[in-house]
């Protein structure tokens, strides 16, 4: 089963590998043969390489690369390249920045590689093509490049594909090690009431690794449609609360919501004091800079019944008034939607929503008396002032999104543990309605048919266009039942009913896989999301590719 598994990824990892065999004659009429592959994924600001192309080279003699000429047909706009460059490959396969073969600056359509590279009889060189682009360009621009011949020993050989869709643009909003911050991870993303776009996400400092640890939630903003960010700015930070160093005050997995009434903006998190062992139960005293224990609020004894911070994660939240700029003390709210049975009630990471009637409604989750994870919601009816719970819509779910529908209703797109494994055609997200706020729920048509997921948050939107006369519900997860790799946007015409609209491919390589939509103008959507190419990627889609 496991070689099953790999053969699968390996196969869907190559949407755009294409390959050429050119005979050409030499001395003895020698053979060779030209790979040239592109995986989709985003060409990014901020990075100094972007790798656009993989170029595989097969000889059965020993002679020389004397040029490669290539072809940028294709793309949008020449001026975003600052540089073009020719990479070798590392041991793993992939473009090694160390070693440089040749680059320029002089960005024309065609570009011709001057090399001297020595082909070794019967092994492959590989290289990597790779772009550098301007850190502000129009993020609906495209960039190709194209394998236009090759010149071995003065003989040209000719791939026989030529791709003319570009990939798309991106920023690369948060690259590992960024402000002293280790890995920036479960991205928020909201449109304010002015128009500026807030994205938030986990500050993990120290390491890769989930609560409980040295995290913060922060924040940056953008006021020119997600072009450029401003500086990281810290929305929940419980600092060394209880005399307990920061690795043991973490918060993370933030949602975050705008009230379009009231241009106030609502961050929500879960934050864990301490940490409570694994065995015993009993919450670990003297805890210092130097402790390794620890221990998950979704594992064993992570968290338990009750509301003191040394039995049970807490829920919090911090509001703005200000645009996003500044924020408010956090506020525990733990006590007004948890039931004191249940070991958890947390919020679900991404956004929430605002209902047409200004209900505020965050997607959320838990796990009840017996340890058992459910997916519910919290909302509130007085714009913030305070908070009630759900009851939960589905057991063995986590990390949920929601829409309202066009009659009212409420619809919770959701992770279901029961895909684990499973590849089969039962494989897909789990999908619950209510009329009532939660008191009551039933399962949509959709569960476990129209949404595959590798056990993946997802991301669930609802557009609205052409003056608030038309909407589209997006949704976005890695659409794989194996990895979290091929992240894409899929769209329902008919309020979730179906998911037979068009769909779109934004990095088909592997990344942590969460995400979150939002609308940027009336034209436009904006996701962010945890790709291949650094931690959060942000990319913005015309809406008429949906149509």
């Amino acid at each position: 089963m496991k070689l099953k598994i790999f053969f699968i990824i390996l196969l869907n990892s190559f949407q755009f590998c294409v390959s050429s065999n050119a005979n050409t004659t030499l001395d003895n009429a020698q053979s060779f043969s030209v790979q040239v592959q592109r995986y989709t994924i985003p060409v990014l600001t901020h990075k100094t390489a972007n790798a656009v192309l993989k170029i595989v080279v097969q000889s059965n003699r020993t002679c020389n690369i004397n040029r490669i000429n290539l072809n940028l047909q294709g793309t949008t706009n020449l001026s975003d390249i600052t540089n073009l460059a020719l990479y070798h490959t590392s041991e793993k396969g992939d473009m090694d920045l160390s070693k440089l073969i040749v680059s320029t600056s002089n960005i024309k359509r065609n570009i011709i590689l001057p090399l001297n590279i020595k082909i070794v009889k019967g092994d492959s060189s590989v290289f990597w093509v790779s772009l550098r682009i301007h850190d502000k360009i129009k993020l609906t621009n495209r960039y190709n490049v194209n394998c236009k011949s090759l010149e071995l020993h003065e003989q040209k050989i000719y791939p026989e594909t030529f791709l003319r869709q570009g990939l798309r643009a991106g920023v690369a909003l948060r690259i590992e090690g960024d402000n002293g911050i280790h890995t920036s991870r479960i991205p928020g993303l909201i449109r304010t009431k002015n128009g500026t776009l807030i994205a938030v996400y986990d500050a993990r400092y120290q390491n890769s690794r989930d609560l409980q640890g040295d995290i913060d939630i922060c924040c940056q903003r953008s006021t020119d449609g997600g072009k450029s960010w401003g500086p990281v700015i810290k929305v929940l930070d419980m600092g060394c609360f209880g005399n307990l160093p920061q690795k043991y005050n973490g918060v993370s997995d933030a949602s975050i919501l705008c009230n379009k009434n009231t241009g106030q903006i609502i961050v929500a998190a879960t934050w864990m004091h301490g940490v409570i062992e694994k065995q015993s139960g009993k919450w670990v005293e003297n805890l210092n800079e130097d402790s390794t224990v620890w221990n998950h609020q979704w594992a064993k004894n992570g968290t338990l019944p009750g509301f003191d911070l040394k039995h049970s994660s807490q829920l919090i939240l911090s509001k703005s008034l200000d645009d996003g700029i500044t924020w408010s003390k956090p506020e525990n709210i733990t006590t007004q939607v948890k039931n004191p049975n249940w070991s958890l009630q947390t919020i679900a990471p991404g956004n929430g929503i605002i209902m047409s009637d200004g209900t505020l409604v965050f997607p959320a989750q838990g796990r009840d008396e017996t340890g058992r994870p459910y997916s519910n919601i919290i909302f509130s009816k007085d714009n913030g002032a305070t908070w009630q719970a759900s009851n939960p819509a589905s057991y063995n779910t986590t990390e949920c999104a929601v829409v309202e529908r066009l009659n009212g209703d409420l619809m919770l797109n959701i992770r279901d543990n029961a895909n684990y494994k499973d590849y089969s055609d039962h494989n897909g997200r789990r999908v619950c309605i209510s009329s009532d706020m939660g008191k009551t729920w039933s399962e949509h048509k959709t569960s476990h048919k129209d949404l595959i997921e590798p056990v993946c948050m997802g991301s669930l939107y609802r557009n609205t266009y052409t003056n608030k006369k038309k909407s589209i519900l997006l949704f976005c997860n890695p659409d794989s039942k194996v990895s979290r790799t091929h992240i894409t946007i899929k769209s329902s015409n008919d309020d979730g009913e179906t998911w037979k609209g068009k769909k779109i491919l934004l990095d088909e390589l592997r990344g942590a896989g969460y995400s979150c939509i939002t609308s940027i103008d009336k034209n436009h959507i904006g996701v962010l999301y945890e790709g291949s190419q650094c931690n959060m990627v942000f990319q913005v889609i015309n809406i008429k590719e949906f149509m």
